[in-house]
Formats: C-alpha cells, structure tokens, sequence
C-alpha cells in the first residue's frame, strides 16, 4: 500500500504549523547514507522534492488561510506543513543528486499552465513505436531531453525510499530492495553501472491538464515475474521493475534504451493508484470539518 500521497484539497482556513529542526544541515554530525563519510553534517534531505509541494499549492485555489497541501495515506487525510524529511545526506551529496538529475527534472515537469516543457517536446517528436494507450519515444534523439538526468532521478528517488526509514503524517515506511539497495547507491556514486536485471519506465503525460498531486514511491505488485515499484509527480510517473526481466520490460527501460512512454491517459493511471487510498483515508484536522 502506498505510504503517502499528497496534493492541494480544501476550503477552511488553518494556521501553518512548524515542524522543528528543519534547517539546512544538522549541528550533530552523522553518516551519509550515499557516500557514507562519516562524522559529516546532514541535510535534511526530503524523500520528494520539496519544491512539488509549493507547485501543489499554487496549483489550485484555496483559500489564504491555508497554504498547505493535502496528505493522504491509507489511514488519514490531513491538510498540514509537513515533509517527508530525514537528517539522511550530507552537503555534498545533496547537491550532487541535486544537480545530476532533480533540477533538469524540477525546471521540465509540470508546473501549471502552460508550463510543462517535457511533454512540449514528446508532443512533436516522432514516435519509435504507437501502441493502443501510449506512444514510445527515444528521448535520447531529442537534443532537448537529458535521458542521463531522467534517470538519475528516479533512482535516486527509489533509492532514497529503500535506504532508510521515512516519517509520514501517521507512520514510518520503508521499501525493501534487498541487494538492490546497494546497488543504486553504487550506480548514484558513479562506482557501478545501472543493474541488469532492473527496468525503469518513464512515463510523461500527453494531457493537456495533467494530474496535480505526488505518489510516494511504494511496491505496486508482481508484474511479469518480477516486483514493480512506483512513484508520481505532477504529470509524470515512474515504474521500477526488479528480477527476471521480460523482453518487452527491457524494451521501455528509459535507462537501457533511452525510451519514454508518451501516455495520453496517465490522468486514468494516476486516480486509478490514488483512489482507493483516499476512499479509505479518514478525514482528520480541518479536513474533517468540511461536511
């Protein structure tokens, strides 16, 4: 089950409320979890860029009183300022993951009207292959699409999902990658290649209102003998295969081919993910006085 899900939602006014200690780095020194130095200051380091949240808030209008966005989990629904952070990296590897892929990625998402540079290239680009509910693209032909920064963030994503414990609004949640977990950390510290037997497929909305909100990543299900994990932005998805690949999983791995799924309908795919969680979410706070 999903461990979080946010996105901007509601109609009554609530004052921000401040989570202590979330400064830039830490007085205690610690070990990063990505170059693991030791006795080094820590960032706070958020499992999903911080800046989606802001984009969430301006996305939709609410009212002045409260700027903050939406957490759902399967549990609770709780409109708060709150993030998904741990002290986790330090400096210098915080701007390494920052600078090799979240920026480039941050800069082309979606970011509201009119705003969505990624989806302008594929939109003109000429596909390699049209399938029934998507178009497959080779962004690594477009000049324009940094394949290498695609990728990295992604994996640094699901990495940082699997490499330590995370504190949602009601629980702590962890992914469990096994030896994968290793791995990534040595393909994010230039030490080893992408592993062979893991497929990433990247995913852009062709919609011209694409979804608003943010999936955290979690593990979907077994798909085609192996486990597949997920994650979401606004307008764009991320599906992360593990095990035995199939043929035509090798085939959409963004890392191994460069290719990316141009997908009309990833609005579908998204409430499709969503839905049953905030069916089942409980109302809590502000939220459970909006009748």
């Amino acid at each position: 089950m999903s461990p979080g899900y946010g996105r901007t939602y509601l109609r009554r006014n609530r004052s921000p409320r401040r989570l202590p200690g979330m400064q830039t780095a830490s007085s205690m020194p610690g070990s990063c979890g990505l170059c693991k130095a030791e006795g080094v200051s820590l960032c706070y380091s958020d499992l999903l860029p911080k800046a989606i949240s802001r984009w969430l808030i301006k996305s939709e209008l609410i009212e002045k009183g409260n700027r903050n966005p939406v957490f759902i989990t399967s549990r609770r629904a709780v409109q708060m300022n709150f993030r998904v952070a741990e002290e986790f990296l330090c400096l210098e590897c915080e701007g390494r993951l920052n600078r090799q892929g979240e920026t480039w990625v941050l800069r082309n998402s979606y970011r509201g009207v009119k705003n969505f540079p990624i989806q302008s290239l594929l939109a003109d680009a000429p596909p390699i292959a049209v399938r029934e509910s998507f178009r497959l693209i080779d962004g690594r032909a477009l000049p324009d699409v940094e394949m290498d920064k695609l990728v990295f963030f992604a994996t640094s994503i699901f990495w940082k999902a699997s490499a330590r414990e995370w504190r949602f609004i009601d629980h702590w949640d962890r992914l469990e990658f096994g030896p994968y977990e290793e791995k990534f950390r040595s393909f994010l510290n230039h030490e080893a290649d992408f592993p062979d037997s893991v497929s990433l497929v990247i995913s852009v909305s062709g919609n011209p209102n694409p979804h608003v909100g943010a999936i955290y990543p979690y593990m979907a299900a077994r798909v085609s003998g192996t486990r597949q994990f997920r994650f979401s932005i606004p307008g764009m998805a991320f599906w992360l295969h593990q095990g035995n690949l199939p043929e035509h999983l090798k085939e959409f791995c963004a890392h191994r081919t460069g290719r990316i799924c141009f997908v009309p309908d990833l609005n579908k795919i998204y409430l499709d993910e969503a839905m049953p969680m905030i069916a089942n979410a409980k109302p809590s706070g502000v939220l459970g006085d909006v009748n």
